[in-house]
């Protein structure tokens, strides 16, 4: 659930949009459950207001998923004799 809503949450952030807030109390409880250590982190960065801080753990944890995601299949095209 937070893969999908976390790139609306990181460009929320990276314009010190206040509707970060309520996006990431939509997040909270799968963060919570999936990522403790960076969910409660980030919630700290929102709840302190620290938009720059809490963007840089978004693109970390967007750019670590995306490393940690099986490659995209390869598509072997045949070629008729």
């Amino acid at each position: 659930a937070w893969r999908t809503a976390l790139p609306q949450l990181l460009q929320l952030l990276a314009s010190a949009n206040m509707q970060a807030l309520p996006v990431f109390g939509t997040l909270r409880a799968s963060l919570a459950t999936e990522l403790p250590g960076p969910g409660r982190a980030l919630e700290e960065y929102i709840e302190n207001l620290q938009f720059t801080q809490a963007h840089a753990l978004c693109t970390q944890l967007l750019l670590t998923e995306s490393l940690d995601a099986p490659p995209p299949p390869t598509i072997v095209e045949s070629r008729a004799a």
